[in-house]
């Protein structure tokens, strides 16, 4: 019984931390996810550009991203939106809108709106300039979200098959809305781990491989990718340093995706 009353206190002492850092709005309190979207596609799209393309990771745990993408993934549906109000960020409050939408071209799609100003990377109480607005959209296709430039055409596909970068052919067909050509991610990521030709494509499929697991729910496997990969970039010096924001994004959506 005492045990159960310190695990509450915790729990309690957490949320009430949390509240302080951040605050979630959802117009619908009840909503269980109801837009069919495959979980690892959802956390891969809007983890990073929630937290990573505005810096807030530098103020969020685990714990805190795995709380915020739970509720966007129950909460936003096709009537409801989530609006998350950050209260450390300066110079103003960080307000971010996630909410679906209809696209004349591009159909349903599911987007988000913040007040960050990607030129100054500050989050300001209005951002005048609408280009310098940092917004992200993505096409609810089946049961994935697919960022723009990830749609599939023969077009794209072909410019990446001719890439220097013998990776970029793998991120088109694990994010594309093309299930069609899924069936090829697991040996083309096999080909250059075996081949170990270029330390940077080698990087790349090794976080293709972890996602990929991701994808299809393979958790214990992309444990322990992570762990290779990790290993891999400590230890080969040939990688630049840069690259290692890479890495710090696919261990965060491995972590939520465990927590959610």
């Amino acid at each position: 019984m005492k045990l159960k009353f310190v695990l509450l206190l915790i729990f309690s002492l957490n949320i009430a931390f949390c509240q302080k850092k951040f605050k979630i709005f959802r117009e619908n309190e009840t909503s269980k996810h109801e837009l069919g979207i495959n979980k690892y596609s959802f956390i891969h799209h809007v983890c990073p550009d929630s937290f990573y393309m505005t810096d807030l990771y530098h103020t969020l745990d685990y714990d805190e991203m795995a709380l915020i993408i739970k509720n966007l993934y129950k909460g936003v549906t096709y009537n409801d939106q989530v609006k998350v109000i950050y209260q450390n960020t300066k110079p103003t409050n960080a307000i971010m809108s996630y909410f679906i939408t209809d696209h004349k071209k591009e159909g349903t799609i599911f987007a988000m709106l913040t007040n960050f100003n990607t030129s100054i990377r500050k989050f300001e109480s209005k951002v005048e300039d609408p280009d310098n607005q940092l917004a992200r959209w993505y096409s609810i296709r089946g049961d994935r979200l697919v960022y723009r430039k990830d749609i599939f055409s023969k077009m794209n596909e072909e410019l990446k098959l001719k890439s220097h970068r013998k990776s970029d052919i793998i991120k088109l067909y694990l994010f594309d809305d093309n299930s069609e050509n899924d069936f090829k991610i697991e040996s083309l990521i096999e080909n250059i781990l075996k081949k170990r030709s270029d330390d940077i494509d080698t990087y790349f499929a090794r976080i293709y491989q972890i996602q990929n697991y991701l994808m299809n729910n393979q958790t214990q496997n992309a444990g322990i990718a992570l762990e290779m990969l990790e290993d891999y970039f400590s230890t080969n010096h040939n990688l630049p340093r840069n690259l290692k924001i890479y890495l710090m994004m696919v261990r965060a959506e491995y972590e939520v995706y465990t927590r959610l």
